[in-house]
């Protein structure tokens, strides 16, 4: 899962809904986020890769906010491995 996702044709959001909740709460945090991300988006094609460079950019500007707290960059990493939409698995 990526911290910015498609949600239109030509269209990105930051996908808050994961982020901790001081993050996802704080709607100033989230502007300046999505106007400092913005830059990376005009002009371009949605792929894959700008997506992931995209989740990438969000991280730093997360981390780099919040240096005071330990482990953050290996939380929201870890976010990114998460995966929607699949088959949950059947234990016998």
């Amino acid at each position: 899962m990526r911290f910015v996702e498609r949600t239109g044709p030509g269209q990105v959001s930051l996908n808050y809904m994961w982020l901790p909740t001081f993050v996802g709460m704080n709607a100033a945090l989230i502007k300046e986020i999505d106007e400092t991300m913005t830059p990376l988006f005009v002009g371009q094609s949605l792929t894959e890769e700008l997506l992931d460079r995209a989740h990438d950019r969000a991280l730093e500007i997360l981390v780099a906010k919040f240096p005071m707290w330990s482990g953050l960059f290996e939380y929201l990493e870890g976010i990114k491995y998460v995966e929607q939409n699949v088959e949950p698995e059947t234990h016998s």
